[in-house]
């Protein structure tokens, strides 16, 4: 999570859901509130469209989190325990441990936030709208053999399709392309023990 100032709303805090296994952002929270159902609800929305329900998470599917208090209270275990997820902390002085969150968040910061002076909340929420449209389809990373995420997203469920027999044809489309993506053959080299999804606090 971040922050960023607004001239009307004062400060808010900004909180990107990010897939390591092709750097997508998935969701990014914008909201006055810092407290726990806040913080959460991108997490949770995330979930929601990517696999609809609980019951079609696939197995030791992580997430990856720092140790602040939103991620070690009740409420972040009870989201995972709904969601069937295995919560996992960054360690404790590993620069690398969150690398990829960290990474995006100071990218946000460069190419967005950083950029003007704010009037509002609904001002920030519509140019990171916005900005992770661009981040994930126009955008190219290095870590990713210069794809975008998208494009890396395509390729993963791509071959995850080939190999799991079943898939094709499948409903449900978004949760099967995260299944790829959090199941992929191929992690970048940059993050080869980095869990499927992260969020940064």
């Amino acid at each position: 999570m971040t922050t960023a100032w607004t001239r009307k709303d004062g400060w808010v805090a900004v909180t990107p859901v990010i897939d390591n296994g092709c750097r997508s952002l998935l969701e990014i929270g914008v909201t006055k509130s810092q407290d726990a159902p806040a913080i959460l609800s991108p997490v949770e929305k995330a979930l929601r469209e990517a696999f609809g329900e609980p019951a079609a998470v696939p197995d030791d599917f992580e997430l990856r989190s720092d140790h602040g208090s939103v991620y070690t209270g009740a409420d972040c275990e009870e989201l995972c325990n709904t969601w069937h997820v295995e919560h996992t902390f960054a360690p404790v002085g590993r620069p690398t441990g969150n690398a990829v969150a960290e990474r995006v968040i100071q990218t946000m910061k460069l190419e967005v936030l950083w950029l003007q002076d704010w009037e509002d909340l609904a001002e920030i929420r519509s140019a990171l709208d916005d900005w992770r449209v661009f981040y994930n389809t126009e955008r190219p990373h290095e870590s990713l053999n210069w794809q975008t995420p998208a494009e890396r997203r395509a390729d993963l469920l791509s071959d995850h399709q080939r190999t799991t027999p079943g898939l094709q044809g499948a409903s449900g489309g978004a949760a099967v392309e995260e299944r790829a993506s959090a199941q992929g053959a191929e992690p970048s080299p940059n993050n080869q023990d980095q869990p499927p999804l992260e969020a940064a606090a």
